[in-house]
């Protein structure tokens, strides 16, 4: 009898003792996984950033020439060299003086102006 009660406690500890260790090591993988995650995360990052950084540079040297100070002179502040001209495009004038509406289905127009 007293070997069985010693042989249930026994086992009793055991599994308490196993399932600690189970629990630790599940804890450690969950770490390892979210670490692993972050390091896919933070080396994706890392690319977009590389990605920008090699666009600055591009821009940088594009502006330090003669020809990329202009264009940006020209977009930012919309202005034009001597001598060059400038084309304003206007739209047609509507018949309504104004209404841009379709008025093929509107028959009753010139019976009814109100």
């Amino acid at each position: 009898m007293l070997k069985v009660l010693a042989l249930r406690i026994f086992t009793i500890i055991l599994l308490i003792l196993l399932f600690a260790l189970v629990k630790g090591g599940w804890n450690i993988y969950q770490k390892q996984r979210e670490a692993y995650l972050n390091k896919i995360n933070t080396e994706a990052k890392l690319e977009e950033l590389s990605n920008r950084k090699r666009q600055l540079q591009a821009e940088v040297l594009h502006l330090k020439s003669s020809r990329g100070i202009e264009e940006e002179i020209r977009q930012q502040f919309e202005v034009a060299r001597e001598g060059e001209g400038l084309i304003i495009i206007v739209d047609r004038p509507t018949a309504e003086g104004g209404d841009t509406g379709s008025t093929k289905n509107e028959w009753w127009r010139p019976v009814w102006p109100w």
